[in-house]
């Protein structure tokens, strides 16, 4: 009876042994496929990085393009503003040129510390034009922008990576 006991114990310790060997082998299988993820996240995010990259230097040399237009506008020619709140002119070269609604304005700042602005130009003939045209059939272009309200809805196209 002792002898089938230590036959059975041999039998059971070494089935053990291999259940555990097959879990290593499933861990370590676990273990490769998050390595294999990790190195394709790594690549993505490098492949990001090189296009945020790529964009903060277009829009740094968009932005110093910019500037330096506007320096040479601001240092050509010295312009006379007026100081609406202490009301009194004043003249000067450092000003800056700023677009609103179509117009440019020569912003500056006052010797009493107060923003300043000029009419540099207004707006170009051809919006002229349309703010005439679209003023007398107002009510027609108003009934047409309501019929075209309904758009369609966009399309999300999702991508997914399978992982094996």
């Amino acid at each position: 009876m002792v002898d089938k006991s230590v036959d059975q114990v041999e039998k059971n310790v070494s089935a053990s042994f291999g259940y555990v060997k097959k879990d290593m082998l499933m861990v370590n299988d676990a273990i490769s496929n998050l390595h294999d993820k990790i190195q394709h996240l790594s690549m993505n995010q490098a492949m990001l990085v090189e296009k945020v990259m790529q964009l903060e230097k277009s829009l740094s040399e968009k932005s110093s393009k910019s500037k330096a237009k506007a320096k040479t506008s601001a240092s050509n020619s010295e312009l006379e503003f007026y100081d609406v709140k202490s009301k009194e002119s004043f003249k000067t070269s450092d000003y800056k040129i700023k677009t609103i609604k179509g117009r440019k304005f020569a912003v500056a700042f006052s010797p009493a510390g107060n923003k300043s602005f000029r009419i540099m130009g207004g707006p170009s003939s051809a919006s002229r034009q349309r703010s005439r045209s679209s003023s007398a059939g107002s009510k027609v272009a108003k009934k047409v922008k309501s019929k075209k309200t309904s758009r369609t809805p966009k399309k999300v196209i999702k991508e997914t990576v399978l992982y094996e």
